[in-house]
């Protein structure tokens, strides 16, 4: 089985956890929204890398969605050489590509946004929302 496959189960097996009767493979109607991750530099560098542009804050759910199918085979050497992420992070490239596409999948968000604050915080989350 490839290693794709088997982070997919992994990562619904875990979501499944937190929606008991309600599996994760199934996407509710509800509204666009955006989704804001917390200390996630090292994904927001990528990313940035990636468009080889200033992301910004923000990036388009399609946009990403075509980040992770052109990245999920990528080399090692690719994502070091090419994109400058870190030889310590390249272990979790994968799995956070992978899950993040997943909860974008689960709130039908139409938007990431980054925060490299790496904890919640009310104020940030507020001024987040303010902004837009």
């Amino acid at each position: 089985p490839s290693s794709i496959g088997l982070l997919n189960d992994y990562i619904d097996s875990k979501l499944n956890d937190f929606y008991i009767g309600h599996p994760s493979s199934v996407v509710s109607d509800a509204a666009p929204s955006k989704i804001i991750l917390l200390g996630s530099l090292p994904l927001q560098q990528l990313v940035k890398n990636y468009e080889n542009a200033d992301v910004g804050d923000t990036i388009t759910a399609s946009q990403f969605i075509s980040l992770v199918d052109d990245l999920v085979d990528a080399s090692d050497q690719f994502l070091i050489e090419r994109l400058q992420v870190s030889s310590d992070y390249i272990p979790m490239v994968l799995p956070e590509l992978l899950l993040t596409r997943r909860i974008l999948r689960l709130t039908n968000a139409a938007e990431i946004g980054f925060s490299n604050s790496g904890v919640v915080d009310g104020l940030v989350n507020q001024a987040s929302t303010e902004l837009g």
